[in-house]
This record gives C-alpha cells, structure tokens and sequence, in this order.
C-alpha cells in the first residue's frame, strides 16, 4: 500500500484501491470494505448483493455528486460540475440507451413523421432525474426517467381500457401473515423498466418528440413508439396483462378473488409459492428456498 497515494501496490492480492483517501466511505457503503473484525457470513452476504446488483441492476452510482439536487432539464448539465455532468450524463444514458436496446421506438426524420402521424401532433416527452438514497440516507443512485405526457394523448380510452388492478393493504397483510405463520420471510423485487416491456397492440400508433437538450436523438427527429413507455395512459394497464400472463405461463394460478395474487407449484413434488404483485413490485414466498 502506497501510504501518500492510498493506492495499493502489491496486485498480488488481486485488489486495486484507486484514491482511497478519498474513497473510503464508498467504499465501506457498498461493503467493498469493512472496518475491523467482522464475521465471514456478513462479508460474503453483502458481497453476494453487491455483485448481484452489479451484475443485474447495473446502476449508477450517485456517490461521486458534489451537489444533491438533481438536474431540472438536460440543458442544465452544462452548468455543472464536471464530475457531476459526468455522473448525470451517464445516468441519462443508462435509461436511454437500455430503452433504445428493447428497442423501445425507432427514429424517424421529419418527412418519415409528417408521412407517418397523417397530421396527428407528436406527444411531448420529458427526462426527468432522482436520487436514490440507500437505508443510512447515503446518496445511492442517480437517476434518469424518460417519460411522456400522457395527458396530450389524443387517444379515446375508457376508464376500464386503461386502469390496472394493484394489491390492497388487506392482500398484503394476508400474504405476510402466511410467511410468517410458516416462519417464512417476504422476499420482494422489482422491474426495471417495467411499464416498457409491453409491446404495443397494432393498432396503437404513438410520435412522441424526444426530451428537450437529449444528446441521443438528432435536432428534428421523432420516436415512433414500439413499446409502452412511460407516462402513457395505456402504460399500467398493458404491463399488468403482461405480467400476469407470464406468472400463469410458469404454472401459477391467478386468484379470484385477489387477482394480484398468485399461488401454486413451479416442480412436482415442491411446495407451492405464493406471488403478489403491486405494479413492478413483486413480494414472494415458499416453504423451499429451491423454489424461491
């Protein structure tokens, strides 16, 4: 270890601490570090989260910002610091490019648009940024969400044609009740970009103006949409259909009652899981951890 730099110099280790004067708090908070004797099964547990995240969630980290108010427009990256624009630059890249991969629409110039919308108006679109803070108040991530204005949207829909069931307290109350009279605990997860992966029906047609200063979309182009985003009325209503119907493939049941519930057997032999759903939000559990 370099005692002036803080940078290890011994690779034989496997280990590389780049600036850890600097970093040590970030380090210590996503349990790269840990600060004196600590058991192993705490070591290996965090350290199996951190790499799960990495692997899977593949966040960016809101550690490095000097300035804990996220950026009203992407025009306002301009005026940050350099570190910091770095920081919100990737973020809206994150969200961008992960759209963008799906893909989520395709870009059309300004005569494919006048071509295609036959005179209907593009719906405008906004990039709006977060902060995530992790359990100790630590800043965690920094976050982008493309969304569009839905209520610009020029559609006709009924209520039933756009809402989308959620679980009630009472269904939540039921479920962690049944955990823990098994001595069970609620495990949970989320969707990222969940609303996004519903494709559109085909006779949905949505032109949406990409957000104002996005660095991704040329000056004149528009989106086509191709997947639900954001925003859009129809969004909730079309990723619950989606997600339901993919928990009924795995051999759950959907119950009749709680229809944001469900139940049954992934293997012959194991003990059922039981399933709610509140938006992207998912709790779970089963008597068998090979199930869960």
């Amino acid at each position: 270890m370099d005692l002036h730099t803080g940078n290890s110099t011994d690779l034989s280790q496997g280990i590389l601490l780049h600036d850890l004067s600097a970093n040590f708090q970030q380090l210590l908070d996503t349990g790269q570090l840990f600060k004196g004797h600590t058991k192993f099964c705490l070591v290996y547990n965090t350290r199996a989260q951190v790499q799960l995240k990495d692997s899977v969630l593949r966040h960016v980290s809101a550690h490095g910002l000097t300035s804990l108010i996220a950026p009203t427009s992407l025009n306002y990256h301009d005026k940050m610091s350099v570190g910091d624009k770095q920081i919100w630059d990737s973020a809206y890249s994150e969200e961008y490019d992960g759209l963008s991969s799906l893909p989520t629409w395709e870009i059309l110039s300004e005569a494919q648009f006048q071509t295609l919308s036959k005179g209907v108006k593009a719906l405008p679109s906004m990039a709006i940024a977060t902060i995530k803070y992790d359990n100790f108040n630590h800043p965690k991530r920094a976050k982008y969400r493309i969304v569009i204005l839905g209520n610009h949207d020029y559609h006709t829909w009924s209520k039933e044609s756009t809402a989308a069931l959620v679980m009630s307290q009472l269904e939540l109350h039921l479920l962690t009740s049944l955990a823990i009279s098994n001595k069970r605990y609620l495990k949970n997860c989320d969707i990222k970009q969940a609303f996004v992966q519903s494709s559109l029906p085909d006779d949905e047609h949505y032109f949406v103006r990409p957000p104002k200063g996005c660095p991704k979309s040329a000056p004149g182009t528009y989106w086509r949409l191709l997947r639900s985003l954001y925003g859009l009325r129809r969004a909730p209503m079309l990723w619950f259909n989606i997600l339901s119907s993919h928990l009924i493939s795995m051999g759950l049941k959907q119950s009749t009652t709680s229809p944001c519930i469900f139940f049954g057997t992934l293997f012959e032999g194991g003990p059922p899981i039981f399933v709610g759903i509140y938006v992207d939000d998912i709790i779970y559990f089963s008597l068998d951890d090979a199930v869960e």
